[in-house]
């Protein structure tokens, strides 16, 4: 076996083999390149409070060895695409490796965005701008969905939303090269579906770095963070066409009251009265002070309209926001607390989406654990409990970045290990939403369907009406029942809340929808125990705790569940 073939199995896979058979590879950077690949092993395990998590340290440990040994055979491209994609291995989204070199700052001039039905460009430079709103099909000859999740291996992710937003990758010329996608020239064959519908072949031509907004030769993907109508570092805003609209790029520089709340301003904090629909709506885009305003004078002013106002519904839309301070959020969160007891709007609703970044997480996580609130959108980047507060290690003697965590949040309940926080009711994006200046998030709490959370409903309406909701949900978003689910903890503290309301029927229905929704816990089985013998259905209620203790033997209620069947007669395993 070759020591290409066996590099290639134990880790780069078969993207090296082809590569090597048509580029002349050179080796005259080894040894700095393995000293940057030691000094990536060494930061991380230092560094990070726990990164071995998704990967082992034995087997992170052979991949950087065996990149190491294989270096002399890959071209700088391949090398930079081995080590991104060594530290990508971590699975964690604040730490990542991004080229800092001026060689690298080099850009397909569009941008992509993955939505229901597709792959469209969002925003097209003015050499392509006819790409503005095409569906792309196929990238060098392959479907546009295979290279884009290739590329989707260079860098971190806490789950698979964060991981959908991690297409940037494939808009760097020299990475795309060093995955063996792009022509030696950089160049890159693309077919697209046109928005009037012809098939189209186009050849990319690759820009460099020459956004004023940016630093000459910054190769550091720092531009993925603003939203999708901006694209890679080349020319200027006026310089793009993007497919809302066919508007510039540089026309969402300036307020417009016509486009979607989420589209209408360019400041990162905003709010708005929609008085028409009843409604209040709050944009976050990021978490931290203004130059002319903090965040905590923000939501004051934000709220004191509220106040005013006293709408039916409150939206605070997350879906932007891709993190900051955590710092600002302790003030920022007492302002609702306080107006918990008596709130001057009757609903609250908190978006969500794949890029709810960093200290988004904590914002959302500190609305769903102290306010009562409902999660519509997407699950956001990353689970309460999750990696953060990154810092930069420069390695310039290859000319790399290295980001790593330093942090380990811990927001949810003890033993909860979930990477990703489901939605109360999911609103993923179509294209033809898009375009159409559709927002399936706002426009559904705006037209005044059903959008509360089941466990607020279960204690605003009833059981039965909760039952009634989580059925036609149930129907209605079938394919995306994997991370559409309140908590076993929410609907378990509703539970606990009926039960001190004496609402022991409405405390069933409940708990058969936590027991449906999660089948496995104990503590869903036990609660179904405990209403069904508060209602006199003794027998059901001793089943069911006789499955909570088959589940877990210690719940945190098997002491009462074990002497109720010990009561009952029921022979029971000690």
């Amino acid at each position: 076996m070759t020591a290409a073939i066996q590099f290639s199995r134990a880790w780069i896979s078969a993207w090296a083999i082809a590569i090597l058979s048509t580029h002349t590879v050179q080796a005259a950077n080894v040894r700095s390149w393995r000293h940057d690949i030691d000094a990536i092993v060494h930061d991380i395990e230092t560094v990070h409070p726990n990164p071995f998590t998704k990967v082992s340290r034995a087997k992170f440990e052979r991949q950087a060895a065996s990149l190491k040994a294989f270096l002399p055979k890959l071209t700088e491209e391949q090398r930079m695409v081995g080590a991104m994609r060594l530290v990508a291995h971590i699975g964690d989204g604040h730490t990542e490796l991004a080229p800092k070199r001026a060689d690298f700052a080099v850009w397909y001039p569009i941008r992509i965005y993955q939505f229901t039905d597709g792959y469209f460009v969002t925003s097209a430079y003015k050499t392509v701008a006819d790409l503005a709103g095409a569906q792309i099909l196929q990238i060098a000859g392959r479907p546009a969905g295979d290279v884009i999740d290739a590329a989707r291996t260079l860098w971190g992710s806490d789950n698979k939303f964060a991981n959908e937003e991690n297409l940037f990758t494939v808009n760097s010329a020299p990475l795309m090269r060093g995955l063996g996608y792009a022509a030696a020239d950089g160049t890159l064959r693309i077919k697209a579906k046109l928005r009037n519908g012809k098939i189209v072949t186009r050849t990319l031509h690759p820009l460099p770095t020459s956004d004023k907004r940016f630093p000459p030769g910054d190769s550091t993907f720092g531009w993925r963070f603003p939203t999708e109508v901006l694209g890679p570092p080349i020319g200027s805003l006026a310089d793009w066409t993007t497919a809302y609209k066919g508007l510039p790029a540089i026309a969402f520089r300036a307020p417009d009251p016509a486009r979607p709340p989420y589209l209408a301003q360019p400041h990162g904090l905003y709010s708005r009265a929609l008085p028409k629909h009843d409604t209040y709506y709050i944009q976050a885009n990021f978490v931290g002070d203004l130059p002319n305003e903090t965040f905590r004078a923000f939501f004051q002013q934000a709220l004191a309209k509220v106040d005013k106002q006293k709408p039916r519904r409150l939206i605070i839309d997350l879906r932007y926001n891709v993190g900051g301070d955590g710092s600002k959020l302790k003030a920022m969160i007492h302002q609702f607390i306080k107006r918990e007891d008596d709130p001057p709007w009757k609903e609250l609703y908190v978006l969500s989406g794949r890029r709810t970044l960093s200290a988004a997480v904590m914002m959302l996580a500190a609305f769903v654990n102290e306010t009562r609130c409902t999660v519509i959108g997407e699950p956001p980047a990353a689970g309460f409990d999750h990696y953060g507060d990154a810092t930069t290690i420069d390695l310039p003697r290859v000319g790399l970045q290295l980001t790593v965590s330093t942090i380990y949040h811990k927001l949810e309940d003890v033993g909860a290990t979930d990477t990703m926080f489901p939605v109360d009711v999911p609103a993923p994006f179509s294209f033809a939403d898009y375009i159409a200046g559709r927002d399936p998030a706002v426009d559904v709490i705006l037209s005044g369907q059903e959008m509360r959370s089941l466990p607020i409903i279960a204690l605003e309406d009833g059981g039965a009406a909760t039952w009634k909701v989580f059925k036609a949900r149930q129907r209605r978003y079938a394919k995306y029942t994997d991370w559409m689910r309140p908590r076993v903890t929410d609907l378990i503290h509703a539970i606990w809340k009926l039960n001190d309301q004496k609402r022991y029927t409405d405390s069933l229905q409940v708990a058969r929808i936590a027991v449906a929704l999660y089948p496995k816990s104990a503590r869903a089985w036990g609660v179904l125990g405990d209403a069904q013998i508060a209602i006199k259905r003794r027998e059901e209620g001793l089943k069911s705790y006789e499955r909570a203790l088959t589940l877990d033997p210690n719940n945190l209620d098997n002491l009462s569940q074990r002497q109720a069947l010990r009561l009952a007669g029921v022979k029971i395993a000690e």
